[in-house]
């Protein structure tokens, strides 16, 4: 939308090179013609400008931001919403969790390039920890790297959450970007992605603890008491 405010309200720098019309006298004769597409020119800026606002005050903790959520709960019938966990356990936070969400997506993903998550072994189940690794080992045989730069989490939303029998399941969703590509470890040549083109996936992870868990202070990691992660889906 910046780019459209830009386009209408400035010339372009060739517009007036050999052979190519006026733009800017073309415009002006417009206006002058008629006024009232100046009136509606203007009035749309400023809708657009407002517009621009609008979205840079969603920030996670905006009311906006918190009925966003609500609507993605309601949209899951079988999920309670968040706020209702804090009944079971008085520490958790929902922003807090949302930080730490972030801390293990950059962790995994600094990991992965590494080939090693023994790191962050502690922070999946035992079947996805198996199901990545085995991933990972067919990079270490073939001697190739996943590359992944210029990490960003832009956006954390809690789903909700349910139990299953004695185990309590959260549901949340990561919006990402990083730049993705395959490396040859030898000769150093990506082989598939790009190490210039930004990627834009989201994320639904589920997370599990028993229940009664209770959350406590965060360690070194940033990770304390954080559910394990049992499925990642990326779109």
């Amino acid at each position: 939308m910046t780019a459209l405010i830009t386009a209408l309200m400035t010339t372009p720098a060739n517009a007036c090179a050999i052979g190519a019309p006026d733009r800017s006298s073309t415009v002006s004769l417009i206006f002058e013609d008629d006024p009232e597409i100046l009136f509606i020119l203007i009035v749309f800026i400023v809708f657009i400008v407002k517009a621009i606002r609008g979205v840079i005050k969603l920030r996670s903790d905006s009311p906006a931001r918190i009925h966003v959520e609500e609507q993605i709960q309601a949209a899951i019938p079988e999920l309670s919403p968040i706020n209702d966990y804090i009944r079971y356990d008085s520490s958790f936070a929902p922003s807090e969790f949302k930080e730490k969400l972030s801390n293990l997506y950059v962790q995994l993903q600094n990991n992965w390039q590494k080939k090693d998550l023994s790191p962050l072994r502690p922070y999946f189940t035992e079947e996805l920890y198996d199901q990545m690794d085995r991933q990972l080992q067919r990079f270490r045989d073939s001697h190739v790297t996943n590359c992944i730069e210029r990490i960003a989490v832009l956006g954390v939303d809690i789903m909700g959450w349910k139990r299953e029998n004695d185990t309590d399941v959260i549901k949340a969703r990561l919006n990402t970007r990083t730049v993705d590509y395959v490396k040859n470890d030898r000769t150093g040549a990506v082989i598939r992605g790009s190490d210039k083109k930004e990627k834009f996936v989201t994320y639904e992870w589920t997370l599990v603890r028993k229940t009664g868990t209770s959350t406590k202070k965060a360690d070194g990691h940033g990770l304390a008491d954080l559910p394990l992660l049992r499925r990642k889906r990326g779109h």
